[in-house]
C-alpha cells in the first residue's frame, strides 16, 4: 500500500508540475500573440502616417512644379491629369445649384478691340513740323492744254524722335560797384537749387529719378548712357544725387503720413529688399519694403517705408493714432493692430481664392470642394463688376453686397464647415479651407462699408511695381540709399495714382522746394496738387 500511495502522490505532483509547465508556456504565447498584435497595430498606425506622408509630399512636389514651371495666372484651364491627391467631390445636386446661381448672375460681355482696326491720333500737344512736297511746274499743265488749281493738300503724319540731348545751363551773376566811393560791390543773387553746389539741374535730377525708379533702369546702364553723349558722371554720384533728393522730398512724405492717419480706410503690405552694407548684419540678409496707402480719394496717397525686419511693431507705429479699416493680409504682425478695437481688419479675398487655385492647378477633379469655392468666389467678383461698372455710390454698393453677396458668403461658409472635417489634416484642401475659416470675420468685414474693396490687390500691385524694379536694379548697397527709393517710389506711385506724369512733378518739386517754407507751401507741390507752374525766381 505505501508503494501504491507513493507512486500515486509522485504521480500527482509530476502532472501538477505538467500542468504550471503548460499554463506558463500558454501564458508566454498569450503575452508573445498580444505584443506581436501590438506590434502589428503600432506598423499599421506607423503606415498609415506614411501615407499620408508620400500623399502630401507628392502633393507638395505637384505643388513646386506649377510654381516653377506652370503657369502663373490665376485663371483657370482644365486640370491637369496628374495628381496623387484626390480633394472631397461635391456631390451632384450642389453642382446644379451652382450652375443655376451662374445663369441668375450675368456680366457685361467683354469685346476685345481689333489690332488692325485703325492706328491712334498722335498726340495734339507734339510740336508739328511741316515739310511741304510741291508740284513740279511741268506736272502743273493738263493734257487739255488748261494750268491746273490747287484745291487743297493731302496731309500724313510720322513720328520722329530727337535721342536724349544734354546742355549746360550758365548762370552768370552781374556784378554792380560805386566808382565813387568804390566800397560797394552788389552781385546779383543766386537762385536755390536742389543740391547746392552740384552740377544737376532739377532736370537732370528728374531725369536720374525716374529713370531708375519709374522705368527701373539701374544706375550703371544710366552711366553708360550718359557716357555715349559725352558726359561722364560716376554711378557713385548719381547715387549720392538719388540719396540727397530723398532726403529734399522727406517732408513731402511725412504730410503724406499724416493725411493717411486721417482717414479711415487704409491698406498696408510688405515685400524683400537686399541691402548689401547693414551694420552687423550679413550681405544675404533680406530686409523688407513696406508698403501703406491711404487717404482720401482725392487725396490718396502711397508710402514706401524701408526697415530691416518684418515686425509687426513697424506697421503699429505707422499706424498710431489711426481708427478705422485696415485691408491686409493674414501675416502674424498686423494682428496687434487689431487688438483694441479701433483698427478693424478687413481680409483679403484674393488670398483665400489663391490656396484653392494651387489645388486646381494640379487636381485631376475639377468637381472638388475647392472648384466648388471657386466658383462661389467667382460670384462675389461678379458683384464687385457690376457695381464698378454701374458706377454705384458706396451706400448703393453696401446695398447690393447685402441683398446678393451676402448669400454667397453663406454658401462658401456651409461647404467649408461641412468638408473641413473629412479631409486629412495636413492636406493642401484642409489647409486652405482652415485658412479660409480662421480668416471669415476679417473676410466679411467687407460687407459692412461699401468703400471697402473686397481685396487687397491695390496693394499688390503697389508692391508689384517695387518688385519689378528690384529684378532690375537687384538691390540697395546701403541703408541711405534704401531710405532715400523708398520717399522717390512713394511720390513716383502716387502721382501715378493721380494721372500725374512724373518727370514734369520732379522737375517741378526739386526747382521749387527750396523755396517752401511752411507747410502750407509744402502740401501745394504734393502730386494731387501739383499744377504746370514755372519755378520760382529768386527774390
Amino acid at each position: 500500500m505505501d508503494v501504491s500511495n507513493n507512486l500515486q502522490a509522485k504521480t500527482k505532483e509530476e502532472l501538477l508540475t505538467l500542468v504550471l509547465q503548460h499554463q506558463t508556456t500558454i501564458a508566454e504565447k498569450i503575452k508573445k500573440i498580444t505584443e506581436q498584435a501590438d506590434t502589428l497595430e503600432q506598423q499599421s498606425t506607423t503606415l498609415e502616417q506614411h501615407v499620408a506622408r508620400i500623399a502630401q509630399l507628392e502633393e507638395r512636389i505637384l505643388q513646386l512644379l506649377q510654381e516653377q514651371y506652370g503657369r502663373r495666372s490665376e485663371k483657370l484651364k482644365e486640370p491637369e491629369d496628374n495628381n496623387t491627391f484626390d480633394e472631397a467631390v461635391v456631390p451632384p445636386e450642389d453642382e446644379a445649384d451652382i450652375a443655376a446661381t451662374d445663369a441668375a448672375i450675368t456680366v457685361a460681355a467683354h469685346t476685345r478691340k481689333k489690332h488692325g482696326g485703325g492706328r491712334k491720333p498722335l498726340p495734339a500737344h507734339l510740336p508739328r513740323e511741316e515739310i511741304v512736297y510741291p508740284l513740279p511746274e511741268e506736272q502743273k499743265q493738263c493734257a487739255c492744254g488748261c494750268m491746273l488749281t490747287k484745291i487743297g493738300d493731302e496731309r500724313s503724319e510720322q513720328l520722329d524722335i530727337i535721342p536724349a540731348r544734354m546742355k549746360v545751363l550758365v548762370h552768370i551773376r552781374e556784378k554792380w560797384a560805386c566808382k565813387g566811393c568804390e566800397d560797394t560791390i552788389i552781385t546779383a543773387p543766386l537762385p536755390k537749387h536742389p543740391i547746392p553746389k552740384s552740377i544737376a539741374s532739377a532736370g537732370l535730377l528728374a531725369h536720374v529719378v525716374v529713370c531708375k525708379y519709374e522705368d527701373h533702369l539701374p544706375l550703371y546702364r544710366q552711366e553708360g548712357i550718359l557716357q555715349r553723349i559725352g558726359v561722364d558722371i560716376a554711378r557713385s554720384t548719381l547715387s549720392q544725387w538719388l540719396i540727397k533728393g530723398g532726403a529734399l522730398l522727406k517732408p513731402l512724405v511725412t504730410l503724406m503720413h499724416g493725411m493717411i492717419r486721417k482717414y479711415d480706410i487704409a491698406y498696408a503690405d510688405e515685400t524683400p529688399v537686399q541691402v548689401l552694407h547693414e551694420k552687423d548684419r550679413a550681405a544675404q540678409t533680406q530686409s523688407r519694403m513696406w508698403y501703406f496707402a491711404g487717404g482720401a480719394p482725392t487725396e490718396r496717397c502711397v508710402i514706401y517705408e524701408y526697415h530691416e525686419t518684418r515686425e509687426g511693431a513697424i506697421a503699429t507705429t505707422f499706424f498710431k493714432n489711426f481708427a478705422g479699416y485696415l485691408h491686409c493680409d493674414a501675416y502674424g504682425g498686423y494682428e496687434q493692430l487689431f487688438t483694441d478695437k479701433t483698427i478693424t481688419h478687413v481680409a483679403c479675398w484674393a488670398h483665400a481664392r489663391r490656396k484653392f487655385v494651387d489645388i486646381i492647378k494640379t487636381s485631376k477633379h475639377p468637381s472638388g470642394v475647392a472648384m466648388t469655392v471657386i466658383n462661389l468666389i467667382k460670384k462675389l467678383y461678379e458683384i464687385e463688376k457690376k457695381c464698378k461698372d454701374e458706377n454705384l455710390t458706396p451706400e448703393q454698393v453696401y446695398t447690393r453686397r447685402q441683398e446678393q453677396a451676402k448669400p454667397v458668403l453663406l454658401r462658401i461658409k456651409a461647404c467649408l464647415d461641412e468638408h473641413v472635417a473629412k479631409a486629412p489634416p495636413q492636406s493642401a484642401i484642409a489647409k486652405a479651407m482652415n485658412y479660409t475659416l480662421n480668416q471669415w470675420a476679417a473676410l466679411m468685414t467687407y460687407l459692412i462699408d461699401g468703400r471697402l474693396e473686397i481685396d487687397n490687390n491695390a496693394s499688390e500691385r503697389g508692391i508689384k511695381t517695387f518688385v519689378i524694379g528690384r529684378k532690375n536694379w537687384l538691390f540697395f548697397d546701403q541703408p541711405e540709399g534704401a531710405e532715400a527709393g523708398a520717399i522717390l517710389y512713394s511720390l513716383i506711385q502716387t502721382c501715378k495714382l493721380h494721372d500725374v506724369e512724373p518727370y514734369a512733378y520732379f522737375r517741378h518739386v526739386f526747382a521749387t522746394i527750396p523755396y517752401a517754407n511752411t507747410d502750407e507751401q509744402l502740401i501745394a507741390l504734393l502730386p494731387f496738387n501739383y499744377a504746370n507752374t514755372s519755378p520760382p525766381t529768386a527774390a
